[in-house]
């Protein structure tokens, strides 16, 4: 502990406004602002406190965003711990989400999909049913796509209308796309998801999958609750109609 903490004295300028970044951070996201415009403000203000309290220069910030800052001080420790890369260093998490989105959305304009919900959907006259081939829809995308947002929004259009066709509130539908799509990314060594925690923390995911329990439970505990009818919210009469005001 006395080592990081003379390394930080002796290589920063400390100051109670340091902490106002990371609160203001919190603060919109407690207001539920989006996500956009509250990492915008973080890394605002993240600037403005480096010009101001760290002696810092324009030029350097605008180099420690793009390529990442690096400390260069006596201790190895410290400047283990404070260099970091920056955008430059996420180009192939992104490079990969571009090429899965594009493959997704070829799937999509072909057809393809709508071929596959047509099949399914003669499989899915009860809420089980339905619940377990949107997470397996999820999984799939996951898998072949290797991109999260896709295995959200792509079932997400595919199965709408099986959800109202069961009375089923689109809520059910966002849970086991949740389920489904968003927490099993992480446990697919190609999936973007996976990438990007291999990446800042040099594990794989065949390494933590094991310890992941939210990431895989999830997705077993939305089949149950299917199977068995649990917080499976029904429309009422007038919701089922798509004119109800």
């Amino acid at each position: 502990i006395s080592i990081y903490t003379e390394g930080i004295i002796n290589n920063f300028n400390l100051s109670w406004m340091l902490f106002i970044p990371p609160a203001v951070v919190v603060g919109l996201i407690v207001l539920k602002i989006p996500a956009i415009p509250s990492l915008i403000s973080g890394v605002v203000l993240g600037g403005v406190a480096y010009l101001v309290l760290q002696d810092g220069s324009f030029e350097q910030l605008f180099i420690s965003i793009h390529t990442g800052f690096v400390l260069n001080s006596d201790s190895e420790t410290i400047n283990e711990l404070f260099s970091r890369g920056g955008m430059e260093s996420m180009y192939n998490v992104i490079a990969l989400a571009i090429v899965s989105l594009g493959f997704g959305g070829i799937m999509n304009k072909t057809g393809m999909l709508q071929s596959i919900v047509r099949s399914l959907s003669r499989m899915v006259r009860t809420a089980g049913r339905l619940t377990v081939t949107v997470l397996g829809t999820s999984i799939l995308i996951n898998l072949f796509a290797a991109n999260q947002y896709l295995s959200v929004i792509l079932p997400g259009q595919m199965y709408e209308e099986c959800y109202r066709r069961n009375r089923l509130k689109l809520k059910n539908l966002s849970r086991t796309l949740e389920a489904g799509g968003t927490l099993t990314a992480p446990l697919i060594p190609w999936n973007s998801s996976a990438v990007f925690v291999y990446s800042a923390l040099g594990i794989s995911a065949a390494q933590y999958a094991p310890y992941a329990v939210l990431c895989w439970l999830t997705a077993l505990v939305a089949a149950v609750f299917g199977y068995f009818n649990i917080s499976m919210t029904r429309l009422e009469d007038c919701e089922a109609e798509k004119d109800c005001q």
